[in-house]
């Protein structure tokens, strides 16, 4: 138990001296649904300041875009596919101390109509920023695999 209690010091003291701002314990699904909202509103901009200015995003063995701009374009461009409504149910976490690995499954459904669009699977790396503010890093979407046999 000694040995527990010093680890936890050292530990503290570690992150202390780190320089990372101390942050308050934040919620998977709750990243994905600010995702969400910012996608289902159809707003490039509000999406875009989820990420960070470096960024990368690849969707469906498409080639990895790079950067706030080109992944605020692409979103814009997918706005007006079906007029979609996208929901995001996250699955499973890794949690770090400045970034948190995010599985989930998603769901794109036609908002006029309720038809379904689409579905497969994401994975996000958020990160916290200089300003202590989580932005997606890296970015992934796929259709459902099927499990190996």
């Amino acid at each position: 138990m000694k040995y527990f209690s010093s680890l936890v010091i050292f530990m503290a003291t570690l992150l202390a001296a780190s320089g990372l701002p101390a942050q308050a314990p934040v919620d998977a699904q709750e990243l994905a649904d600010r995702w969400t909202e910012a996608y289902n509103d159809h707003d490039g901009d509000a999406l875009a300041a989820l990420y960070t200015e470096s960024a990368e995003l690849t969707a469906h063995g498409a080639p990895t875009l790079t950067g706030r701009d080109d992944i605020r374009a692409f979103w814009a461009s997918d706005f007006g596919e079906g007029n979609p409504l996208t929901l995001l149910n996250v699955t499973h976490t890794i949690d770090g101390t400045d970034m948190m690995l995010v599985h989930g499954v998603y769901e794109v459904v036609d908002s006029d109509g309720g038809d379904a669009l689409g579905d497969g699977g994401f994975v996000h790396i958020w990160r916290i920023d200089g300003n202590g503010e989580w932005r997606i890093d890296r970015e992934l979407w796929f259709a459902e695999v099927l499990p190996y046999e």
